[in-house]
């Protein structure tokens, strides 16, 4: 027992003690570790060795420059905590050196003090060693200094929350168990068998401690709170020496060891090279795992996020467990401290012992799961063997009789007037006057129900589905006024076809029937509203999962089978993006498709999955392949960034494959720009959305690609977070709130039965056709995923056809992406949306933090527009991941006068939790200010009306193209308004028909001009080439069309 000294170095001490501890638990530790517990799997690790990466890593970097930056990155991630252990352990040391100890004599209990004393700790296995170490200096037993330094990083607190829900029952109990077994049953047992020499604690520490030169001699007497402090300061400095001249150079030692291990055997070589088959195979595999473990310095829940990774995406559960249990409970920092304080065999002994356990949880995982699949079988059987109709649905909407609609249009249309402007020969000058907008002193936004205004979606598409590409995501819409009435009208796409909304005079909208036979059994995953055979009328652009491109030309504003066309197939599962533009300068539109194959299943795709170029030849379509390395396309725009007259393509691409940029040039020629060119410096890996805007108004255009963000340090914070358990609190309707519950229900079955492995869960459904979809969304993983046996997609009956169809495209050879290739793509960062503002000199710099658009959650649809008509583009981002257990709000970043964005959504009115992929602007009541029209993934439409106040702020001026030389609507044409005193003031809008996520607005140039109430020139630069200038009075709140003979 220990008796205390009463002396005023024991309260400074101890207060010094507690100072430390306070300030890294409540400034660092515990807000990150429960960031991380927030984000339960989500964390994206942008380091091997960490969470984060200080200095981004390039795999395409010499071998020596990967592990530098690998080193120095640990050492960043590590350095709080690090020092952390070196000013506690010094503390530590300094207090025991106060007390009175009487010795505890069991094994058991010496071990059962290092538990008491670690556990509350809560640091990683790194920071714990130098604690350890003086502990052991201070004169506690072996097995006190081992189990503090096991038991600090494996019963945190957080840690341990984590585990438990992230993981499987038996495997959290299992790791658990097996660090308990170490501390209170290997480590006594050791000490007794093994270090009888090594158990006696140094006799004084003194003895090992040599003073330091700037340490003057202790006092004789303490007895004032000066001495005291003086005694407290030097022998605290005396003690830090002690322990920093011991482990600092250990420390870095073990950062370069762990670094070359990660970099020569890199985690996604280890996932993708283990072996199966034979038990000999995996038990040397799980030794290698094991050693692996043991032997890399990775910080605190790095055991957890890491292992939790692997098991969702199929890794062995053998395996897993192997990682589970020997990651952050040892590391080589940790044998080299043991070594250096106490011996080599007692580092020896205990590094052996631990990786004797860790086999031995990756065996009983093996068993257990090997148990678990023979016990989920009979289910699989049953689904596989049952009896099962074609599932009824809910009939698709047809809407109304278009001639109807047509009549009902025409006496509304709005009609243009000559405007009053001396035109250049060849340009004629048409003025419509605005509505008057519908003000309001409230939010910028009013959120409407889509249904209140007439557009209506049905989705009875089962929740299973929605678990899985491309029915996660993939509910696209486009905008445009297809009847020539001066209304934009409405286009969804589903996995029942397609829905038209002829829009009501901006006071709602109405279902307008397509007449195309069969056009309900498509999953249109991706619409369009262009102008493709050049007659001056939208037609519908779609693209089919599984199904090939389609045109329906316009015939008068109706749509029908006699103008129904299919486009030539490029093989493709999907074209998931697309965009348009006269690459060739014919005078029609080309297409270029973003393809897409299977997702997270392959995430390299084969070859017939590279994008292409359908070439525009009056209607006839040929196609080109693009050159480079296929990828999952998400999204493709048209875009002449570097103002050269020419339409350059951007290609954004999930997963492996890095984004593509291509120049344009004469006659549709497309040159792959190159890393070593030093024209884009880098872009993001999981790619969705792409988007070119002159946000600062100085004439050039920036790029925006957004992917997915939330899971680096401090990034929670900046976003609005509900789970799931909330998430029908959205809705004040009461039968999609109904809905809601009902789908939550499922949602929340399913995504247990995913993390946990297991298809039995599936059986808490009370709905026996949800059940069924759990069950063979189940199945699918464990062939496609988790056992990787082609031969089983085949279990799964005709009635999740599309399931089998993804299981056995899983198995498809991915194109070969060379490392000559990935040297010369450009680089791909991760964690954080990518902002390139042009450097002056024909190159991009990435200016995305400092301007404050790094973050967007899941990041889809992203895009830039004028929403409060200030004179300066705004950023709205749409967000989430349908499976997740939390949704985040989408995100509205006001653009602060060109020197930045300001996070402003909730003040605006555009709080919405429901995930959603895709939505447009429009200004669909015709008042100057652009609405929103978002689809969510599982939800209705949600419409956002503008209620910008015009006048002294919010003042606007649209223009639209109407050219006869080129493509008739001026897609990839620029216009250049100057306004303000003397015209000093300019702003710069571009035509375009892509880019973003599935969303496809009008061809259309919106300006908000603020204060101002004319714009005194306007330059059109047309998409052939030539450039218009026309000088008047422009006045605001109109709509103008400028039409080139």
């Amino acid at each position: 027992m220990m008796r205390l000294p009463r002396d005023r170095r024991l309260l400074l001490t101890s207060f010094l003690l507690l100072g430390i501890a306070s300030a890294f638990w409540s400034g660092s530790r515990y807000p990150a570790l429960n960031e991380k517990a927030a984000m339960g799997g989500g964390v994206v690790l942008e380091d091997p060795l960490g969470f984060e990466a200080r200095h981004p890593l390039d795999p395409t970097d010499p071998f020596p420059t990967r592990v530098a930056v690998t080193t120095f990155n640990w050492i960043d991630t590590n350095k709080q905590g690090m020092t952390f252990g070196l000013l506690f352990a010094a503390a530590f040391m300094t207090l025991l050196s106060l007390l009175e100890r009487t010795r505890l004599e069991g094994s058991l209990s010496n071990s059962l003090l290092g538990v008491v004393v670690g556990a509350p700790l809560g640091v990683c296995v790194n920071c714990a060693a130098p604690i350890a170490r003086g502990l052991h200096a201070s004169g506690a037993r072996i097995e006190t200094s081992l189990a503090a330094m096991i038991s600090s990083p494996t019963l945190n607190v957080v840690v341990l929350t984590m585990l438990f829900s992230l993981f499987p029952l038996y495997l959290a109990l299992l790791k658990v168990g097996l660090a308990l077994f170490t501390m209170l049953v290997v480590i006594p047992l050791a000490s007794k068998w093994f270090f009888q020499r090594e158990r006696t604690a140094p006799a004084s520490l003194a003895a090992l401690q040599p003073s330091v030169p700037w340490a003057p001699a202790e006092p004789g007497s303490v007895g004032t709170w000066r001495e005291a402090l003086l005694w407290v300061t030097r022998r605290y400095a005396r003690n830090l020496w002690f322990i920093a001249k011991y482990t600092v150079p250990l420390m870095l030692l073990a950062g370069l060891l762990g670094s070359l291990a990660v970099t020569a055997m890199p985690w996604e070589m280890i996932a993708e090279q283990l072996p199966g088959g034979s038990r000999l195979a995996i038990l040397g595999t799980m030794g290698l795992i094991a050693v692996i473990g043991l032997f890399l310095p990775v910080p605190i829940a790095f055991d957890v996020v890491l292992p939790a990774a692997f098991l969702a995406t199929g890794m062995p559960v053998a395996y897993v467990m192997v990682l589970l249990f020997t990651l952050g409970i040892f590391s080589v920092y940790s044998f080299f401290v043991i070594w250096e304080a106490i011996s080599l065999r007692v580092a020896g002994v205990l590094a052996v012992a631990l990786l004797a356990l860790g086999v031995i949880g990756g065996g009983a995982a093996h068993v257990y799961e090997k148990w678990s699949g023979a016990r989920q079988q009979w289910l699989f059987t049953e689904l596989a063997e049952g009896a099962h109709p074609v599932r009824e649905r809910l009939p698709p909407p047809t809407g109304e009789d278009d001639l109807a609609i047509l009549s009902s249009l025409e006496p509304r249309a709005l009609r243009w007037q000559v405007a009053a402007i001396d035109a250049p020969d060849g340009i004629a000058v048409e003025r419509r006057v605005l509505r008057e907008p519908r003000g309001s002193e409230g939010a910028l936004f009013k959120k409407h129900l889509g249904d209140a205004l007439g557009l209506v979606r049905v989705d009875d598409t089962p929740v299973a589905y929605k678990f899985m590409p491309p029915f996660y995501r993939n509910w696209p819409i486009a905008a445009g006024d297809v009847h020539g009435d001066g209304w934009p009208d409405v286009l969804l796409g589903s996995d029942r076809g397609l829905q038209l909304f002829a829009n009501r005079e901006g006071r709602g909208f109405v279902q307008q029937r397509i007449d195309v036979p069969g056009l309900e059994q498509f999953y249109v995953s991706l619409v369009a509203l262009v102008d493709l055979d050049g007659d001056g009328l939208l037609d519908i652009f779609f693209s089919a999962y599984r199904a090939g491109q389609y045109v329906i030309y316009n015939d008068g504003g109706r749509f029908h089978g006699g103008r129904f066309q299919e486009l030539p197939n490029t093989g493709a599962n999907l074209a998931n993006a697309a965009a348009f533009g006269d690459l060739d300068g014919d005078g029609d539109l080309d297409v270029v498709l973003g393809n897409w194959s299977s997702g997270r299943w392959n995430p390299q795709p084969p070859d017939a999955s590279r994008n292409a170029i359908l070439w525009n030849d009056r209607g006839r379509f040929r196609v080109e392949r693009l050159p480079g390395v296929p990828g999952e396309t998400l999204s493709t725009l048209l875009s002449d960034i570097n103002g050269d007259g020419h339409l350059d393509l951007l290609v954004g691409n999930d997963f492996v494959s890095p984004d593509v940029f291509y120049l344009g040039g004469d006659g549709g020629k497309l040159d792959l720009v190159e890393r070593e060119m030093g024209i884009i410096p880098h872009a993001t890996t999981t790619t969705m959305s792409i988007d070119s805007a002159d946000i600062n108004n100085d004439l050039l255009l920036e790029i925006y690609i957004a992917q997915i963000t939330g899971s680096a340090p401090g990034q929670r914070e900046q976003m609005e977070i509900r789970s799931t358990d909330e998430l029908c609190g959205e809705y004040t309707d009461p039968d999609w709130k109904s809905r809601c519950e009902h789908r939550m229900e499922a949602h929340a079955i399913i995504r247990r039965s995913g993390r946990f492995r297991d298809a039995l869960q599936c059986l808490a459904s009370e709905d026996l056709e949800a059940r069924n979809d759990c069950t063979a969304y189940a199945l699918l993983r464990r062939a496609a995923q988790f056992e990787r046996k082609q031969e089983r997609c085949d279990e799964l009956p005709d009635r999740w056809e599309a399931f089998r169809y993804i299981c056995h495209y899983a198995f498809e050879e991915p194109f070969p992406f060379s490392d000559a290739e990935r040297r010369r793509a450009i680089p791909q960062i991760l964690n954080r949306n990518v902002l390139l503002v042009p450097d002056g000199q024909g190159a991009f710099i990435d200016r995305a933090k400092e301007l404050g658009v790094a973050v967007g959650g899941w990041s889809w649809n992203a895009k830039f527009a004028d929403v409060d008509n200030d004179e300066w583009q705004d950023l709205y981002v749409v967000n989430g991941a349908f499976r997740s257990a939390d949704r985040e709000s989408n995100i509205f970043y006001r653009n602060q006068g060109g020197r930045g964005f300001a996070e402003q959504t909730r003040e605006a009115g555009l709080e919405n939790f429901l995930t959603t992929a895709a939505y447009v602007y429009l200004d669909m009541d015709d008042d100057g200010d652009l609405d929103i029209i978002q689809v969510a993934l599982d939800g209705p439409v949600w419409v956002f009306e503008n209620r910008t106040v015009p006048g002294n702020t919010g003042n606007a001026i649209l223009f639209e193209l109407d050219d006869k030389r080129g493509n008739r609507r001026g897609i990839g044409s620029k216009i250049i308004i100057h306004y303000g005193p003397g015209g000093a003031r300019h702003q710069l809008r571009e035509i375009k028909a892509g880019g973003g996520f599935l969303s496809f607005e009008p061809a259309r140039a919106h300006f908000g001009l603020g204060e101002h109430q004319t714009v005194q020139r306007v330059e059109v630069h047309w998409s052939t080439g030539e450039r218009s200038e026309i000088v008047g009075a422009f006045a605001a709140g109109s709509r103008y069309r400028i039409t080139r003979r």
